[in-house]
């Protein structure tokens, strides 16, 4: 706006300064704010918005760097102006402090003009020392803003992507919403796809200026068939009361009179045609088509959330890699868990059975001594084991 300002006044200046024959060396000034015309190519790029946003995010950062630069552009001019100081007889020497914070400017941003250098020792050292330290504060600020234009243009990239994504998203939710609205049979989603509600009172109280059959054959319709208007027409007739009542609208080919309408009849507020009930095959047919959007939307989204830089596949491989070791991880740890349940599961029973055997044993040794200790008492007593035993097993026999 400013930029167009300018230039207008300018050419309006020029027309004036022509008018008035004015000298050209005068209107140089106004030739030079047609130039400004360059700049409005700026409108639709977007190039000093970006310049001024890096400036403006890494500010910090810059003064910093220039503030450093200021310092030592400062001191180092003040050291070689002492040193150099004491020779006033050269033509190259540093008369005065200016000469010196200029020959330092001139030395840290570029190689130098030559008019002032130094000829003592030390200050050749100092300049040697200065230039290497100016040389790293000076392409510190090159550095930041270089970066800062990289990541201006980066998240310009990602803004354009997101806004890219935005219409497949809302298009995909609302094709979902529609999608369950019709398999949940919500009455509201099938409106729009109902015949469209007409007032015709405004079709019954006007009077038409011209008979139906001019009607029809003034209004052909677009295939050079004559188009028959159909006319809701209604009955009134009285009912014991005396007032009007009136029966359900049918088509008809005549028009209704204001006449024909009672004068006690009133027609209520927002008199509809009823709507038109869908049918179950008609209902079906809505919910396949509303099936059939909501999976092209959902291609379309699919396709729109597809990363556009290589940098951004990079980190989509790079975090689908993380998540699979990770989850690689969790199941590794739940096979261990699992080993240790049945290591620890498996030492029970090993325990449990090494126990048994050990009471097995252990009782089937105090058996063992039981048995010699029972022979031991028969000894003694005289009796004859086997004898005893034969006698046993012959009254089992005879039992």
């Amino acid at each position: 706006m400013i930029i167009d300002l300018l230039v207008i006044l300018s050419s309006l200046g020029l027309v004036i300064s022509t008018s008035l024959n004015l000298d050209p060396e005068e209107r140089r000034l106004l030739y030079l704010l047609q130039l400004l015309r360059i700049l409005r190519i700026d409108r639709q790029r977007g190039a000093f918005g970006a310049f001024w946003r890096v400036f403006k995010k890494h500010r910090k950062e810059l003064l910093t760097c220039w503030y450093m630069g200021f310092l030592m552009v400062t001191f180092v001019s003040f050291l070689v102006y002492s040193l150099e100081q004491k020779r006033t007889n050269d033509t190259y020497t540093l008369n005065n402090l200016f000469d010196g914070v200029y020959w330092g400017v001139i030395s840290l941003t570029t190689i130098g003009y030559g008019d002032i250098k130094p000829e003592t020792t030390s200050g050749k050292i100092l300049i040697c020392c200065f230039a290497v330290f100016g040389t790293c504060f000076l392409a510190m600020p090159a550095g930041i803003i270089g970066s800062g234009f990289a990541l201006q243009v980066a998240e310009q990239q990602k803004e354009k992507h997101v806004n890219r994504r935005r219409r497949p998203a809302a298009v995909l939710i609302q094709s979902f919403w529609r999608k369950y609205a019709a398999d949940n049979d919500f009455p509201a989603t099938w409106i729009p796809h109902t015949t469209q509600h007409k007032d015709y009172e405004s079709n019954l109280l006007r009077t038409p200026r011209k008979s139906i059959n001019h009607q029809r054959s003034s209004k052909p319709d677009m295939f050079g068939v004559p188009f028959t208007p159909i006319i809701p027409s209604i009955h009134v007739t009285r009912n014991e009361n005396g007032k009007g009542m009136s029966s359900p609208p049918s088509k008809s080919s005549h028009p209704v009179s204001p006449a024909e309408i009672p004068d006690d009849f009133n027609f209520p507020n927002g008199y509809l045609i009823p709507a038109k009930k869908l049918t179950t095959a008609e209902k079906i047919a809505l919910r396949f088509i509303r099936f059939l959007k909501c999976i092209s939307s959902m291609k379309k989204f699919r396709q729109a959330r597809r990363p556009y830089d290589e940098r951004d596949i990079l980190d989509q491989f790079a975090s689908a890699q993380i998540e699979m070791f990770a989850k690689l991880r969790d199941v590794k740890q739940r096979i261990e868990s699992c080993q240790i349940c049945s290591d620890s599961k498996a030492e029970k029973n090993l325990n449990y059975i090494s126990k048994l055997n050990d009471k097995v044993g252990s009782l089937h040794s105090e058996i063992s001594e039981t048995k010699e200790l029972l022979k031991i008492l028969l000894v003694q007593q005289g009796i004859d084991i086997n004898k005893a035993l034969n006698n046993k097993q012959q009254h089992q026999d005879n039992d």
